[in-house]
């Protein structure tokens, strides 16, 4: 299946809106936010986050956001090698379909491209499918942050995981 790989705008917020839901529904351990925390986050709240011009979407040949993460370089000048990414989400239709790996793919061929070569991320200890998935992709564990979030099962650690991408 054909991607395509662009910055979203405050035009995608429909979008944007319904898989973050999505996300936040089906794998809440996953993320810093729950469902409850942004239900009922007002649309021009989502149009100002969009307009920072740190959320990347990939879509389908019908024009579907299938997939989206952000990409946030670091701004200070002796930090300007790093950014992070946060919030991968890939559509449950989209999963085995090549859409995760493509967004991945763009994502470090644009760090590249804009003179970044260190990729950092967090993700949960307990979430086998995407550290497997970061692997494969070259993150590597640099670190834990113990407690990162309090779930109905009590507090979970996050792994920091690190991608080196001048090699």
């Amino acid at each position: 299946m054909s991607f395509r790989y662009r910055l979203l705008t405050a035009d995608d917020q429909p979008a944007f809106r319904a898989l973050r839901l999505l996300g936040l529904q089906l794998y809440p351990e996953n993320f810093l936010s729950s469902y409850d925390d942004e239900v009922g986050t007002p649309a021009e709240e989502d149009r100002e986050r969009l307009s920072r011009g740190v959320s990347r979407g990939l879509f389908d040949p019908q024009d579907r956001l299938v997939a989206m993460t952000a990409f946030i370089p670091e701004t200070a000048k002796r930090a300007s090698h790093r950014a992070y990414i946060g919030g991968f989400i890939v559509h449950p239709d989209a999963q085995g379909t090549g859409a995760a790996q493509a967004l991945m793919r763009n994502l470090i061929a644009e760090a590249r491209d804009s003179g970044v070569w260190q990729l950092e991320l967090h993700v949960n200890e307990t979430n086998t499918r995407a550290r497997k998935f970061y692997a494969k992709h070259g993150f590597r564990e640099a670190g834990t942050l113990p407690n990162s979030i309090i779930s109905d099962k009590g507090p979970e650690t996050d792994l920091f995981l690190v991608c080196d991408l001048r090699g």
